[in-house]
């Protein structure tokens, strides 16, 4: 993530090139609060269809799920994943 405020622009635009280089490095990736669902494993494929905007459609391998609830609060995981190209 980079911070909103930079001493200068040549430390602004350092920080967004190098941010750029990690991303492009990295691939893109997502983070989605879904229902419960335990097939939701860090290494597996999440594939996200038509409901999601264009850019998101496709296969995503999953990174890390966090899992919440309890019985007053309903089942949920978080899950970060990576575009598989």
């Amino acid at each position: 993530m980079i911070p909103k405020n930079y001493a200068n622009p040549t430390t602004a635009q350092q920080a967004c090139q190098d941010d750029l280089i990690k991303s492009q490095r990295q691939g893109s990736s997502v983070t989605l609060d879904l229902p419960g669902n335990p097939k939701l494993v860090a290494e597996g494929i999440l594939t996200l269809n038509d409901t999601f905007p264009p850019e998101m459609k496709g296969n995503w391998s999953i990174d890390k799920v966090t899992v919440r609830g309890d019985n007053k609060v309903e089942y949920r995981c978080m899950a970060v994943a990576t575009e598989v190209v």
